[in-house]
């Protein structure tokens, strides 16, 4: 294959939803876990960081599913929650697009006057009972994508609690209404299932099957590679000089893929395309949005930014940290995409973040987020806790005024300021000690002299 027998864009995928038949598309586990499970009547949900492939995965189901004659309904509730929308006509749209997609060929306005007393959760709890499922006889999924748009949706009135209890709702109700089986839900974003219903005092959301979409694996990468022959190189040697930096991250696999096959001339040089696509970049670099897209999930993250970062910053230090599901930071540090759970341990994803979120990154964005010691903790950690503080005098007082301020004080912050003030009592302790060493050397200085004095006046008088 040429180059010119092609055009880049169409073969790689570096923006937006893969469409299903690109031939690069590479097929994962996911891909037979979410068709098999949905075949099986699973409710299921793909909670992963963005552009791991999460909206291709589901595009691709999609069409499979629709050979087999199931009825989808494809929801992105990115475009569903755009401003100036309130509770009663989000449901309003949902439903819209429900009599649409499905094309019932209900009048909407008719149907929700005859229901005008029940409440938007209600009603769409009615529709798909009293309507979907007694119009379409096929089995139907409906996806549910970008779901974290609706968690953050904000509106005095609308609860996402409400929305996911409903499809909560629909699941117990198979065990009494066998229709209800031909109704399936597929939920797909950015978020960890405790996201879905956050009310402590209402029942998690504890239902469906978790599908888990991994990095590329380098022995898929055939479709890739396929992409790459016109440059007459050993491709399988490219690829893996690609996987070096990328791990297998599908969104900067497919980029860098893409910026490789646009190379002229037979030099490569893998390195220097990573650099100049990915780590020195201004704010307007094509592969920037992707990098926003981290930093930004981590520093608006207010209940749990400095956490994310702290333990983001052991990693980086070279620590070991064991994986922990249970454990919020990292599962929200996971959604980032910046790190993965290989094995039992937890590991920054690849050398592009490593390169491109390193410690002046780190420090930088610390201090976004009003942690002025940031540097000091790390210069302190890369010291191995050693027993010299790190700041003194006016800087150190304005580090304990700073302290005073904040009610929000991490472990290892309390750490470092006990340790700050375990060194100042220690510096205290020997100024005293010079001092007191001090006196007692000027003490026997002038007692010496007083001595010699006496000395050698009564040597004096003997003579005389």
């Amino acid at each position: 294959m040429s180059k010119d027998n092609y055009t880049i864009s169409q073969i790689f995928n570096t923006s937006g939803t893969m469409s299903a038949d690109k031939p690069t598309y590479i097929v994962r586990k996911a891909d037979n876990q979410l068709y098999d499970n949905i075949k099986k009547g699973n409710f299921c949900y793909v909670l992963a960081a963005r552009q791991m492939g999460k909206s291709s995965l589901k595009t691709r189901v999609i069409k499979r599913l629709k050979k087999e004659n199931y009825a989808c309904v494809d929801f992105d509730m990115c475009v569903i929650t755009l401003e100036n929308v309130n509770t009663t006509s989000l449901y309003f749209t949902i439903i819209t697009l429900l009599n649409r997609l499905l094309h019932l060929k209900i009048d909407i306005q008719v149907w929700i006057r005859a229901n005008i007393h029940a409440t938007p959760t209600a009603r769409f709890l009615f529709f798909l009972e009293d309507v979907v499922l007694k119009l379409e006889k096929r089995n139907i999924v409906i996806f549910i994508d970008e779901i974290d748009s609706l968690l953050s949706f904000k509106t005095d009135e609308f609860s996402s609690d409400d929305f996911f209890a409903v499809i909560r709702a629909l699941f117990n109700a198979r065990a009494e209404n066998p229709e209800f089986n031909r109704l399936n839900f597929v939920i797909l974003g950015v978020a960890t299932p405790n996201d879905l219903i956050r009310d402590k005092d209402r029942t998690p959301f504890n239902i469906g099957v978790p599908i888990h979409l991994d990095l590329f694996n380098i022995d898929e990468t055939e479709p890739l590679q396929n992409g790459l022959k016109h440059l007459g190189v050993d491709v399988d040697a490219l690829m893996s000089e690609i996987f070096y930096w990328t791990n297998g991250q599908p969104y900067l696999t497919h980029f860098l893929c893409a910026k490789v096959a646009e190379a002229e001339g037979d030099y490569l040089d893998i390195n220097e395309l990573v650099q100049n696509s990915f780590i020195v970049l201004t704010r307007t670099g094509e592969s920037e949005t992707h990098f926003n897209c981290i930093e930004n999930r981590i520093i608006f993250n207010a209940n749990y930014n400095v956490k994310m970062l702290e333990l983001y910053q052991k990693l980086l230090l070279g620590q070991k940290v064991k994986s922990n599901n249970s454990d919020s930071e990292q599962l929200y540090l996971k959604l980032t995409g910046l790190v993965i759970a290989r094995g039992n341990e937890l590991q920054i994803t690849n050398r592009i973040y490593e390169n491109k979120f390193d410690k002046k990154w780190l420090i930088e964005t610390f201090e976004r987020i009003d942690r002025p010691l940031a540097s000091d903790i790390l210069r302190w950690l890369e010291m191995d806790k050693a027993e010299t503080a790190t700041i003194k005098g006016p800087l150190l007082m304005r580090a304990f005024e700073w302290e005073k301020s904040r009610n929000d004080l991490t472990a290892l912050e309390t750490e470092y300021f006990d340790f700050l003030r375990q060194c100042e009592r220690l510096d205290k302790e020997r100024r005293r000690k010079k001092r007191f060493k001090l006196f007692l050397f000027i003490l026997i200085a002038l007692i010496s002299a007083v001595g010699l004095f006496f000395f050698f006046w009564n040597i004096d008088v003997v003579l005389k």
